[in-house]
């Protein structure tokens, strides 16, 4: 989130930002690459809701780049090198939680 928070969003846009940034991060790790669009709306639609999804800006989808660039450089660095896919995967299930509980009692597979 401060990632996100840092490149000036706030409120429901920052709300937004992050449930795009956790869905496609964890989409990602879940299939093991970039994902196709016709897997992307689905699963952006099961995680940020119809609502959520429509909203979605170029705004939202350059913060995502830009996020992804972060966390990139973040992990490459010597300190956090015991990090990996499935404590990224339990932080963006953490970040999807703050805006939708239920989302907890989903299974990802991956």
């Amino acid at each position: 989130m401060k990632v996100l928070e840092a490149g000036g969003a706030s409120g429901v846009t920052l709300q937004r930002q992050v449930q795009l940034f956790a869905s496609v991060t964890l989409l990602e790790l879940q299939i093991g690459n970039k994902p196709k669009p016709e897997q992307l709306a689905p699963f952006l639609e099961g995680t940020m809701g119809s609502d959520g999804t429509l909203a979605l800006t170029r705004e939202d989808w350059g913060a995502l780049d830009a996020a992804r660039e972060k966390m990139s450089a973040l992990i490459a660095d010597p300190k956090w090198s015991i990090v990996h896919g499935g404590h990224i995967a339990m932080t963006c299930l953490t970040l999807l939680s703050l805006y939708d509980i239920s989302l907890l009692n989903v299974s990802y597979s991956g």
